[in-house]
């Protein structure tokens, strides 16, 4: 029987991008916050949903040149279990690991406030972990 993993999720970056270089390629890790509006009774809420996300390679490298903490992003991807053990206690994180980041604000470069054509968003093979 066959399987999906698949997540789209649009939101906001938490915190500005953490990367790290390696010798076999890059990596950028970041959070977003995704919000749902609902009624309950006759009052609107808001529910806000905090998602870490990873993305490895060329993709990795734009986010962190253009990409910082309350810029809004469509990140596609799937879901992936993190597992290990920390002072004999079993630990796990969920997380995204993204394939695809689309910037929806207008790019920030890090060395300009303002550069002249946004970041193309691009769809890197997915690097081993």
């Amino acid at each position: 029987m066959a399987t999906v993993n698949a997540v789209v999720l649009m939101g906001n970056l938490t915190r500005d991008p953490e990367f790290k270089q390696f010798e076999n390629g890059s990596v950028v890790k970041f959070g977003i916050a995704s919000n749902a509006k609902f009624k309950s009774g006759n009052e609107y809420k808001e529910e806000v949903t905090y998602i870490d996300i990873e993305c490895w390679g060329k993709q990795a490298e734009s986010i962190n040149k253009y990409c910082q903490k309350g810029k809004r992003v469509l990140v596609q991807g799937r879901l992936k279990l993190d597992q290990w053990e920390k002072d004999g206690q079993k630990r796990s994180k969920l997380f995204v690991s993204a394939n695809n980041v689309t910037f929806l604000d207008s790019p920030t470069n890090s060395t300009s406030s303002a550069p002249s054509t946004p970041a193309p968003s691009s769809n890197d093979e997915e690097a081993p972990f």
